[in-house]
């Protein structure tokens, strides 16, 4: 489990890249210049090998950091590897983003519970630490997946509904907590504050449509 402020918010991200952007791709020194204090832990969803290249920039940036693995992907093209995960878990904290990357809502009890072991699995006996943290891809979140991972020994949830949230419920006497999280991907804001000020349904549309656009994001470096 790991350990966060009261005041703690969770920022989203993917991968990093000095030449490429795309939706999943934000600029290095988009992120470099981006004013990260320590009210926010900074998570990553799907293991891209850019966190091992700019490992030393990502570990000045917020509270703490956690890298949330798709276990399917370790040691593939353009994907961490198994030693630089391990290496990375010396760093930030590894954690679970399922082994397939499925959508949830779609799967069967037995197909959750596969999804969640498989990755515990695989990241434990990589890193030697426990893994207790789960990211839903695609943030599909529901009470009938928790339960079920959290009988195999998760305790942390995270969604991608872009807000700033901790839930607690109960489950066979257990406390488990729910985050939301905000994807920090807009271009041209110094400030998590002041892309934050902007509505959810404007957060959501920059997100999905500026990150189309390279010359967009370059002119908003400049």
């Amino acid at each position: 489990m790991f350990t966060q402020n009261k005041k703690s918010k969770f920022l989203m991200y993917h991968a990093f890249s000095e030449t490429h952007f795309g939706r999943y791709c934000m600029n290095i020194n988009q992120f470099k210049n981006q004013k990260i204090n320590n009210d926010y832990i900074i998570t990553f969803d799907d293991g891209s090998e850019s966190l091992y290249r700019y490992r030393d920039i990502i570990s000045t940036k917020g509270q703490s950091q956690i890298l949330f693995i798709r276990t399917d992907k370790i040691n593939n093209k353009n994907y961490l590897t198994s030693t630089q995960i391990q290496s990375l878990s010396n760093i930030f904290k590894i954690q679970s983003h399922s082994h397939s990357h499925p959508n949830h809502f779609l799967l069967n009890d037995s197909e959750i519970r596969q999804e969640g072991i498989i990755s515990k699995q695989n990241i434990e006996n990589i890193t030697g630490n426990p893994v207790k943290s789960y990211a839903f891809p695609g943030g599909d979140l529901s009470y009938r997946s928790i339960k079920i991972l959290a009988e195999i020994g998760y305790r942390e949830f995270f969604t991608s509904v872009p807000l700033f949230f901790t839930r607690n419920l109960k489950y066979n006497g257990v406390t488990l907590n729910i985050h939301g999280r905000v994807e920090v991907f807009s271009p041209g804001f110094s400030t998590i504050e002041r892309y934050y000020s902007l509505s959810v349904i404007s957060r959501r549309l920059l997100r999905h449509f500026l990150g189309f656009s390279n010359r967009y994001i370059i002119s908003r470096l400049k």
